[in-house]
């Protein structure tokens, strides 16, 4: 993926980039803290996609914020995450660790947050996968 200006963030200059708007990163492990350190330009981004990776954030809120740093004006957040059931062994995971209750994209905290940073046309989506899994699949733009 290229800016406007023509500048590959450093994430993508080692990936394959078929087209200005399509950068495919080959798989990569990557770390709580790698997403924070990451050189992205300010409003560099139109589109940022999290799946099943939201409600493992250790600073959700911050990360949030960071998301609304690097997306350009109108740019696009999607979070999609499984909605497990209480009795799920996840959910019991999460628990265990502390947590009252799972912050995942389809809690009221996460729309809240992002009313604050700027996000509008917020829509929170419950679907099935072909396998039938629950998942909450939450929308936002950018206001711009």
């Amino acid at each position: 993926t290229t800016s406007t200006s023509g500048r590959k963030p450093p994430a993508c200059r080692q990936s394959r980039c078929s087209s200005p708007t399509t950068c495919f990163s080959p798989p990569t492990a990557t770390t709580a803290t790698s997403w924070h350190a990451a050189a992205i330009p300010d409003g560099w981004a139109t589109l940022v996609v999290s799946i099943n990776a939201f409600h493992h954030w250790e600073d959700r809120r911050g990360g949030l914020a960071e998301v609304r740093r690097v997306l350009g004006s109108g740019g696009r957040l999607v979070l999609v995450d499984e909605d497990f059931p209480e009795d799920h062994q996840h959910t019991r995971f999460h628990r265990e660790a502390g947590e009252d209750a799972p912050v995942d994209a389809g809690s009221p905290v996460v729309r809240e947050w992002l009313g604050e940073l700027g996000f509008r046309d917020l829509e929170l989506e419950r679907v099935e996968d072909a396998g039938g899994t629950p998942h909450h699949v939450l929308r936002a733009v950018l206001a711009t």
